[in-house]
Formats: structure tokens, sequence, C-alpha cells
């Protein structure tokens, strides 16, 4: 049988450095990591069989990035704290990937123990097919979003108010991020339910056709080729229920006009129209643009801005949803099982591509992805060990999801990172700048000791790599020692 591999995730080396000791002697193939980014990389390349997490990375509170489906591993993991007995905690046990808890101080015979539960808790499978998809979108009001992180969790919470008024939104995100779908739940959880649901992509009419496409045209108008009875336009058609402007930032200035007369006065004036024309509809828009600087560079009216910014919902791209990509990959391959009546699965390797690839195209592009790799598997033998069913291959992705290679972090990227986080838990609205100073000399403090601790603690040595003297060693201590007497008490 071959070595398992574990990933070490601790921001503290010397920590790391204890656990590489047991396990290197118990034949376990090890890698390390010291921030959650560095660690996702890691275990994309690496793919380890079980990943020894540190609750806390600095102010990064593991177990919560974990719950809000902000980080995702694809083995499992056991969680490394001192905080034994806090039942929030241990309640994570069987969800959201971790299958343990290793307690600090430890002993050696203790980790193995974990270690070796946490491994007999893993199911050996070739096709993989969670089943966490089941309570997120087989049920309910939002039966047709798929998600679990906090964003999309407040985007659901956002629909559910905005429906309930009749206040014009605006919905923002990348292409494919599901705007329209969005829309759409906004109108079914409307009182305006059953009634007309109305879409317009303002950038795939042409601008001389767009006017006539949205307010209709009046009898005998003399448009050329038109129709000699007149023609209604889309707010005409939508009366009664919602409009749904996709695009908004393509539509030129003086239709723009005519549209914040709508959102005025709820009337139409169709072209060559001689009395205008009463509706009852709602206005839902959405871009993938800077509306703000079409604004500025004077592109978009900023009346109109405002009238259609009532309310606002930002839709975040796939690569910022966590654990949604998995979620999706599941609701995908359900579709296609009730599409093809087959059954469908995905091997862990296939499942690791997906998960590390980084969805310019967002959900949309996944959503390709998984129909073209359904339609492959027609046509490429089935995997060997499969019982039951088609599964899905690294042979039947795209060559280049296949192909794809994450951006390796920097040095300056993990320390941007680390600084970020941790300036990010502090209170700014009592921040003085006698606080501010202590921070810098701890800051100060840990980057020099790093340096002298690269240097087997002798100074001379740390001191001519930063071309600075030894006494900036001595200083640092005293800094600490100062920040440690001013925070004893926290």
């Amino acid at each position: 049988m071959a070595a398992k591999r574990i990933l070490i995730v601790d921001d503290e080396k010397p920590q790391r450095n204890i656990i590489k000791e047991c396990l290197e002697s118990e034949g376990y193939l090890l890698s390390e990591a010291d921030t959650l980014e560095a660690a996702r990389l890691i275990s994309v390349k690496k793919k380890p069989d079980l990943v020894l997490l540190d609750v806390m990375l600095g102010n990064v509170d593991s177990v919560e990035m974990l719950k809000g489906r902000q980080i995702n591993f694809s083995a499992p993991v056991v969680i490394v704290t001192g905080r034994r007995g806090e039942p929030l905690r241990e309640d994570a046990v069987g969800k959201f990937g971790i299958v343990g808890f290793l307690y600090k101080p430890y002993k050696e015979a203790e980790l193995l123990q974990v270690i070796t539960k946490a491994f007999q808790r893993e199911a050996p499978q070739v096709s993989v097919r969670t089943k966490l998809t089941k309570n997120y979108y087989e049920k309910g009001p939002f039966s047709e979003i798929v998600c679990a992180c906090n964003a999309m969790v407040e985007a659901q919470n956002r629909i559910k108010a905005f429906a309930n008024s009749n206040a014009t939104v605006l919905i923002r995100g990348e292409t494919g991020t599901g705007k329209e779908l969005v829309a759409k739940q906004i109108h079914v959880q409307s009182a305006r339910k059953g009634k007309p649901f109305v879409a317009v992509n303002c950038a795939a009419i042409p601008e001389t056709l767009l006017e006539s496409e949205l307010f209709g045209y009046a009898p005998e108008s003399g448009i050329y080729n038109a129709n000699p009875k007149g023609k209604p336009g889309k707010f005409e058609l939508a009366s009664g229920g919602t409009i749904f402007l996709d695009e908004i930032g393509d539509m030129p200035l003086y239709t723009q006009v005519k549209l914040l007369r709508v959102l005025e006065t709820q009337k139409v004036d169709r072209l060559s129209g001689t009395a205008p024309i009463k509706v009852d509809v709602r206005i839902i828009t959405a871009t993938n643009q800077d509306l703000e600087a079409h604004v500025r560079s004077k592109k978009f009216r900023e009346d109109l801005y405002y009238r259609i910014k009532v309310a606002e919902i930002c839709l975040p791209p796939l690569r910022e949803r966590g654990d949604d990509a998995r979620l999706l990959i599941e609701h995908f391959l359900r579709t296609a099982d009730t599409k093809t009546q087959r059954s469908f699965g995905i091997t862990k390797e296939a499942l690791d591509l997906l998960l590390c690839y980084h969805w310019p195209g967002n959900v949309r592009e996944l959503e390709h992805a998984i129909e073209s790799a359904v339609a492959l598997t027609n046509i490429h033998v089935e995997h060997p060990d499969s019982i039951g069913g088609d599964v899905i291959t690294k042979k039947h992705l795209p060559d280049h999801i296949v192909q794809y290679q994450p951006m390796a972090l920097t040095k300056a990227d993990i320390v941007e990172s680390k600084l970020s986080d941790a300036v990010s838990e502090l209170d700014f609205s009592t921040l003085t700048m006698e606080e501010i100073s202590q921070y810098m000399d701890y800051l100060k403090f840990r980057l020099l000791s790093g340096v002298l601790q690269a240097h087997g603690n002798n100074q001379a040595e740390a001191a001519r790599q930063l071309d600075a003297g030894e006494k900036f060693f001595s200083q640092a201590a005293g800094f600490y020692q100062r920040y440690k007497r001013e925070h004893a008490t926290r």
C-alpha cells in the first residue's frame, strides 16, 4: 500500500517540526503550509490524504473558515487546538470535512491514534458523489439557487426581502454568476408570481432596434418592414409582472431617457405613438460593468443610476464561493441523471481538477463543462472500476481545465494576506496612535526574530544579511517586552 500523505497547516514552524518528527518515523509523506491559501495550493498539487489544521492561524479561525465555505479540502481534516471541550467546535465533527480534533498538549501516541481514526472514517470510493447538495436545493423557495457560502446566503436574504417590495433592484456580478436566475427568484417570490417575466439583454440587441423592442411602435409608424398594425414593446408584454433588463450598462443614452420616464410615470410611449400607454411593471436590472465609472464618463445618466439602484444585490464570482463549486457539480450531475435517465459519478481526480480551476466564466462555464463531460461519456469507455452508472474522469474534462496551473503565491502575497487578516480584526473606531506604535513594535520584533532564527540565533550573521548592526535585535527584544506588558491583560 502506498504511503499516506499528510498536510500539516500551522503558522508556527516549531509546532510543524514537532508533528513532522513524529510522523516521518511512521512512514508518512508530509507537506506543510503556514497559511490557508498556501495550504489550498499545496492540497491541489500534492493531493494529501489527510490535513492536520491548526485552529488559529494568526487571527484566522480555521473552523469558521471551513464552516463559511471560504476554504475547503478534498481530504478529511483534523483540527489541532488547545481549547478542549468547546461544544460548538466539537459539533463540527462529521461536517465541513472535519473528522476529528487533536488537543494540545498531546503525546505522540495520541497524535497517531487520532490520525488512525481519521483514516478509518474516510470511505474509499472511485466515484465521488456527495450528498451535501440535498439540503440546499431540493426544497424551499430557493430551489434553483445552489449555495452555502456566506455571500450567497446574504444574496438569498436580500432576494426574500426585496421580493416583498416593489422597489427597483440592481443585480451586480461577473458574467455567468446567475444574475437572471436571481431576478427570476425575486419575481417568483413576489406578489407578481404567475404574471409575465420578460428578460431583455440590452447588449444583444442593436442600438437602432432596442428602443422599438422595449417600447414598441404604433400602427403605420413608418418603420421599415414593420407590422402595419403596430407592435407592443417588452414593457407592455411584461405589464402586471416583471421586466428584467440585463446588461443595462450597454443601453444607449437616448434609450436611457425613455427608461427614466417609464420609471417615473409607469407609462410608455410607442415609437410614432400619439398617447402614452399605462403599464404596471416591476423593473429589475443587472450589469457586469462599473456603472459608477460610466456615470463619471457621462456614458450613463446619473439620475437613472440612482433610480435603478434603489435596492442592490451583489453576486460573488464562483472562485470566491468556497465549497459552492462542489455543490454545483453535484447539482449539475443530478440534472444530467434526470435528463438522460442514467446515473453519473465523478472520480476524485476529476473532481479535484474542477475544484482547482478558477472559473472565469463562473457558474455558466462550470455547467457547460459538466454538460460536455457527460456527453463525452458516450464516446470514452467507462472507468474500469465503476459499478453501475457512468463515471466522469479526467479524460472527459476540457483540456484547458486539465492543464490549468494555479498561480503560485509569492512571499509578498502570503505576508500581505496574513497582515490583512490580522488588521481586519482591529477595532478602528477606538484605535489610538499609541496602539498603532505598539503593533508596529510587535511586527518589527516578529520579522527580526524570524531572520535571527534563520541564522541559528547568530546575531552577527543575521545583521550582515540585513546590512544592519546587531543592536537592532536587542532593540526588537525590548519592543516585544514592552508590547507584552502593555497587553498583559488582554
